[in-house]
This record gives C-alpha cells, structure tokens and sequence, in this order.
C-alpha cells in the first residue's frame, strides 16, 4: 500500500495548477539553526520574484526552502494545520525565534583581547563585533574601547594616541605588534575594588570637562583633569599599586634618573612621552573612580 503524506496547508491547493510562466526558484536553504527564521521569509520572497503576491503559491512552495530540522519540524505539521501563508510564516518564527544575542555597548566592553590572539586579529575581530552593536556611537568611542581591552603592554603605547577610526588604529598597531612583546597570563586583568578613598587634594584645578578642538575641526569631549597636583597624583597612584587597586605596566626598559627628571614623563606608563597629569589613561582610571565613589578627593 502506498503511503502520501498529506501537506499542512489545504490539500486542495495540490489540485491546482501552477501559474504560466513559472519556474521554481533555487532558494537559500533554511535548516532551523544558523540564521534568522523571518530573514529567511524575507530570502524566500524575493526568490519568488513576481509570484511573491501569490500567496497560496507561496504557501505551497515554502518547504522546498527548508533542510535539516526545519525541514524535520515542517514534515511533522499535522494535516490542514496550516491554512494561510501568513499562518506558516507566524509559526515558523515561533518554532525558531531569533536567539542570536545583541551585540551592546557591554558586549564590546566584555570583548578582551584573548591570550593567544594576536594584536591585528583582536582589533580587526573586535571591529567586525562592533559593526554589529545595537545604538549609535561615534568611532572613537568604540575605539577606546578596543585599546582598553588590549593586553597592557599594547595599551599602555597607543591609549595616549590621537585615534580616531579603526583604520588609523591598525596602522599603529601594526608597529607596535613588530617591537613589543606581551607577557600573557591567560587570565583578564581584574580591578580589585576596595572601600572607597578619602584624600586630601589641593583645589588648584577644577573637575570640570574640557573641549579639545580635533584637527578636522570638530569637537570632542575630553575626560575632565585630574584634580591633583603632579605629587598628589603619584602618591594616590603608588598608594593605589600597594593597595593592589591597581597594577603598574613595566616598560621594555627601566627608566634613567634623567628619564624621571623629564617634564614629559609619566609616572603611570614610566616613560617619557606625555606629563603624568596628561596621561589619557590616568584620567579616565580618576573619572572613574571619582564616578563610582571608589575615591573621594576632599578639597582642602
């Protein structure tokens, strides 16, 4: 005795023939695991070209699209359970809902440079991550992120760099990946979070943000200064290192007694480059600090 399955859409839709001119379509498979069940709809329709209207064709047609579970899961549809097109695509999308995570801001944030990958390959990875990031931010802001979460060694050579695009920051890299060699542990950097830190600061310097004018002439936000003197700011940042808040990068070579005595050394990444009260890093490790409450400076 010959079995014929019988279709979930109206078995009178089989009597029917197809329409003048049509040809099946090759259609973008669909096997119920990778991919978007509705951008599949959607791949379909336009496979379907000007039969797209026809919503009984549609309806009739539909598993040819389908492979693997999807189509396990379409076979096992009971008989006239499926009277419309609309009906079909409502219960494929809730049999196989979107489940792919959103990629936000915190994804990226979680997003660190892993022990065995290389420099480029974090950076170009990390790009693709963000293309893919649910809001609107500028660039730059997804490129700091991207320098925070490198390995220190490479972030301590390009976080006080003006970047500003993805492209630029390759350039760089691609230079530093040659000469600096980072000691990996395997394990994230964790910032220890102690009570928070009440210190005394002259009132010298505000707190309050400032512009910094880009070259192609438009503005930017900058992390407020440091409210510190230049001896305030290493003794809470020494202060910080023996309390294990926070651990000091070391530099491919120790610094001279004529390095220290340079006004463009940093006393945060110990070399000479920038002033210490100008280091990028500091102030946002201060901004954050002082957002948080994991450092109170009392204003003497």
């Amino acid at each position: 005795m010959r079995y014929i399955r019988k279709p979930p859409y109206p078995t009178e839709l089989l009597s029917k023939p197809y329409p003048e001119k049509y040809e099946t379509p090759t259609f973008a498979l669909y096997d119920g695991r990778k991919g978007n069940a509705m951008e599949h709809v959607s791949k379909f329709m336009d496979s379907m070209g000007p039969f797209a209207g026809d919503r009984e064709l549609c309806l009739r047609e539909f598993s040819k699209s389908l492979t693997d579970h999807a189509y396990t899961w379409y076979s096992t549809l009971q008989p006239n359970s499926i009277p419309t097109w609309e009906f079909m695509v409502e219960s494929l999308c809730t049999k196989y809902f979107h489940g792919e995570e959103k990629v936000t801001i915190i994804t990226l944030h979680n997003s660190k440079q892993k022990p065995s990958e290389g420099l480029l390959d974090f950076i170009r990875r990390f790009r693709d991550t963000a293309l893919n990031c649910y809001g609107q931010y500028k660039e730059q802001e997804l490129v700091e992120i991207c320098i925070d979460n490198m390995f220190p060694e490479y972030r301590a050579h390009l976080e006080n760099l003006d970047i500003h695009q993805f492209a630029q920051l390759l350039q760089k890299a691609r230079k530093i990946a040659l000469s600096v060699k980072p000691s990996v542990t395997g394990k994230p950097r964790a910032e220890k979070r102690n009570p928070p830190q009440a210190l005394a600061v002259s009132s010298g310097e505000s707190a309050a943000g400032v512009k910094r004018k880009r070259d192609d002439g438009a503005k930017q936000q900058e992390l407020p200064p440091i409210p510190c003197t230049d001896e305030e700011i290493k003794v809470i940042v020494d202060k910080w290192v023996v309390d294990g808040v926070h651990r000091i990068i070391k530099p491919n070579r120790e610094p001279t007694k004529e390095d220290k005595q340079n006004p463009h050394y940093c006393h945060y990444h110990q070399y000479v480059h920038h002033k210490t009260r100008d280091c990028r890093a500091l102030r946002r490790m201060f901004h954050k600090k002082i957002t948080d409450g994991t450092l109170d400076l009392t204003q003497e």
